[in-house]
């Protein structure tokens, strides 16, 4: 994905599945950067929850459910002021 178009997303409650076993053999891989909004589900925004949440990245692919997922998620950086700067702050005598 070369360009970087602004996506709305939208979903449901999430459906946690979890893959204990190794993969059989070496897939395809690549790095994706997001900029996202607090509270965003980014794994099921990658896999598309079952259909819960679209578009996903697999829909924007064009690969079946189950054909991604996610290998390593890092957080790179927090963009929020802090400490935050009250309007009227409270005086103490």
């Amino acid at each position: 994905m070369t360009a970087t178009p602004k996506v709305l997303v939208g979903g449901y409650t999430c459906i946690f599945v979890y893959h204990n076993r190794p993969p059989e053999s070496i897939i395809p891989h690549r790095v994706n950067r997001l900029e996202t909004q607090a509270g965003t589900y980014i794994k099921e925004f990658v896999h598309g929850d079952f259909g819960r949440t679209r578009p996903s990245l697999a829909e924007l692919l064009g690969v079946d459910h189950g054909e991604v997922d996610i290998l390593e998620l890092d957080v790179e950086n927090v963009d929020m002021v802090w400490p935050p700067v009250l309007e009227n702050p409270v005086k103490f005598r």
